[in-house]
């Protein structure tokens, strides 16, 4: 009997102890790994770079192309180049009553644009200031460009040395306008005061087109192509003490067929001509 009991109990505990077990906790599948995409770099903005532009003022020293917008005084503080720009330095109508002094540096071009452009500047004077490769070493346009002196520069290797476009009434003394197609061009200026200037090697020396009533003396043109002064529909004009000497084509040009230049232009006198084409109404020695 006693075995029997043992054996009661032993099978009562094994049937509660499995009733009372909780069952085996479930296990809870990890989900797969996701790859997270790299972030994306934002591209970084590439701007198209804008033409190359003269800086919007000039400072007192000029280091750069600029635009002379106010009054003062200016000078070059080295040489410049203007590759790129339609001018190295502009003088506006802002800048008139100003002094630019290039202390003898120069601005070089590309063969396009001007090297020193008045628009539409009054009062100015440019000195001393050497220009190459240009289409116009110095360029006054516009009549309100008036009452400029130009003096004492250089301006050589351009296609005008110096330029007056409708601009009156100017000083342009003591240049050397060298190895241009025009050294000093004058169209459609009137009053103008063109002395003391060498204007050699070029195409023609001094030109005057459309322009009455200048005043062109002391001058020396010497072996330019064409002439050393040439004057096409223009009067009132006064030429005295010039020196044309070995232009190859004519000493100078100023009468012509059907020209009214004759009559209306004064020789003022001591002008020197060489014996080329001498037009016959000057008078030279």
């Amino acid at each position: 009997m006693k075995g029997l009991f043992v054996a009661v109990m032993l099978a009562a505990i094994l049937v509660f102890g499995c009733i009372s077990q909780p069952p085996p906790a479930t296990p809870t599948p990890t989900p797969a790994a996701t790859n997270t995409p790299a972030a994306t770099a934002t591209p970084e903005w590439t701007q198209t770079p804008e033409p190359t532009a003269a800086a919007a003022g000039c400072p007192p020293v000029i280091t750069a192309c600029c635009n002379i917008t106010s009054p003062g005084e200016y000078t070059l503080g080295g040489n410049l180049s203007s590759e790129g720009l339609d001018a190295c330095v502009t003088i506006t109508s802002g800048g008139s009553g100003s002094v630019l002094d290039c202390d003898g540096h120069s601005m070089i071009g590309t063969d396009r644009g001007y090297g020193i452009f008045l628009d539409r500047a009054s009062r100015v004077t440019v000195r001393d200031c050497a220009l190459a490769r240009f289409e116009s070493g110095i360029y006054l346009y516009s009549p309100d460009s008036t009452a400029n002196n130009i003096t004492g520069n250089s301006a050589a290797r351009n296609y005008d040395g110096i330029k007056m476009q409708e601009s009156s009434y100017n000083s342009i003394t003591n240049n050397n306008a060298d190895a241009n197609i025009y050294g000093i061009f004058a169209s459609n200026s009137r009053g103008n005061a063109i002395i003391g200037n060498g204007a050699n090697s070029n195409g023609a020396g001094i030109y005057l087109d459309g322009s009455d009533n200048c005043t062109v003396a002391n001058n020396t043109a010497y072996a330019n192509r064409n002439a050393g002064i040439k004057l096409s529909s223009s009067q009132g004009n006064i030429f005295a003490n010039n020196s044309l000497v070995q232009n190859i084509f004519r000493d100078n040009f100023l009468c012509g067929s059907g020209s009214t230049e004759e009559g209306s232009n004064v020789d003022g006198g001591g002008n020197t001509c060489g014996e080329i084409g001498a037009c016959h109404w000057l008078t030279c020695h």
